[in-house]
């Protein structure tokens, strides 16, 4: 994490898929396929029971906050916002593949 003059703030962070999955129940995957303007998009993976569904979804900022939007028609519908503090408004947020993960990276200023 860095602190410009200014209130920028830029952060960066390498996530293994080790790590990925030990923070996710088991039957769940979650891989980053892509990144731009801003933005992170997912696919996601459950597997249960021999059935296996799979999603997209976006992390993106929105409000100066991270959200996780479905891919689709229900996306309009469905948000999950999985980082919100009203004294740092999210910019953007990306990903780029990284040795055994990716490179998670973020753009935010300091409000007020």
């Amino acid at each position: 994490m860095h602190k410009g003059a200014g209130g920028e703030l830029t952060g960066g962070a390498l996530v293994s898929d080790v790590a990925i999955a030990a923070a996710l129940p088991p039957g769940l995957a979650v891989t980053p396929i892509a990144s731009g303007d801003g933005q992170l998009l997912l696919r996601g993976q459950l597997s249960a029971f021999g059935f296996s569904v799979g999603a997209d979804a976006v992390l993106e900022a929105l409000d100066g906050r991270l959200v996780i939007v479905p891919v689709g028609a229900i996306g309009a519908l469905l948000s999950l916002t999985v980082y919100s503090d009203p004294r740092i408004h999210v910019d953007s947020v990306g990903a780029a593949p990284a040795p055994g993960g990716f490179q998670l990276s973020a753009s935010a200023h300091v409000t007020g």
